[in-house]
C-alpha cells in the first residue's frame, strides 16, 4: 500500500544531507497528491491519512533543517541507548534508567507533530532497554566481576568502604566475593567505587 511506503520513508534515519531532504520534500508532495486524489474518488478517510503523511514528513523536513534543542538532545540520548543495547557488559540498573529517560523524552514530545521521529524512537526504546535489562540481570554475576576485575585484589578496602559509608559489620565480615560486596552496597544504596581512588576517597 502507497501509505506504508511513505511511512517506511518517514521512519527511515538517512541523516540530513540535501539528498534525502529532497527525497523527503518529494515524498511530501506525492502524499499530497494522494490526497487529492483519495478526495476525487470519495475516499475521504484515505485523504485524511496522506494529508497526515504530509504534514508528518513536512515536520521532518523542518525538523532536520532546524532543529530545536529537545530534538538534539533526544537524538543525542538516542545514540547512547544504541551504544548501550549493543554492549554485553551493560548493568541492568543502567539499562532501567536509560528506559525512564526514554519515557520523560516521550511525555515532553507527545502531541508536537515535529517530534514525531524522535518520539518513535522513543517510545520503541522503552521496550527495547526494559528487555535488554532483563537478558542483563541474568548475567549480573558475569557483567559484576568483570567490571571490578581491575581491583579484585582490593576486596578487603571494597568492605571497608561499606563500613566506613554505614553498612552493618557483620554483614560486610558475611560477604566473600566481588559480587557479593557489591549487592550488598546496592541493598544500603550505596554504588560501590571501581576504581581503587574511589574506594579510597
Amino acid at each position: 500500500m502507497k501509505l506504508e511506503s511513505f511511512e517506511f520513508i518517514l521512519d527511515s534515519d538517512e541523516g540530513d544531507s540535501e539528498q534525502v531532504i529532497n527525497h523527503l520534500r518529494s515524498t511530501e508532495d506525492k502524499a499530497r497528491k494522494w490526497a487529492n486524489k483519495s478526495r476525487e474518488n470519495y475516499r475521504s478517510f484515505l485523504a485524511v491519512e496522506f494529508d497526515e503523511m504530509a504534514m508528518d514528513l513536512d515536520a521532518k523536513i523542518k525538523g532536520l533543517l532546524e532543529p530545536d534543542q529537545v530534538q538534539l538532545d533526544a537524538r543525542d540520548a538516542i545514540k547512547k541507548w544504541k551504544l548501550m543495547l549493543e554492549d554485553d557488559d551493560e548493568e541492568p540498573d543502567n539499562l532501567l534508567d536509560a528506559a525512564k529517560e526514554a519515557a520523560a523524552f516521550v511525555e515532553q514530545m507527545k502531541g508536537v507533530r515535529k517530534y514525531g521521529k524522535e518520539l518513535r524512537d522513543c517510545q520503541q526504546y522503552i521496550d527495547l532497554l526494559e528487555t535488554r535489562a532483563k537478558v542483563q540481570e541474568i548475567a549480573i554475576v558475569r557483567i559484576i566481576e568483570k567490571k571490578y576485575k581491575p581491583i579484585a585484589s582490593k576486596f578487603i578496602l571494597m568492605r571497608k568502604w561499606l563500613l566506613k559509608n554505614g553498612v552493618d559489620a557483620k554483614e560486610c565480615k558475611a560477604c566473600k566475593r566481588v559480587f557479593e560486596v557489591w549487592e550488598l552496597g546496592k541493598k544500603n544504596g550505596l554504588n560501590l567505587p571501581h576504581t581503587l581512588e574511589g574506594l579510597k576517597s
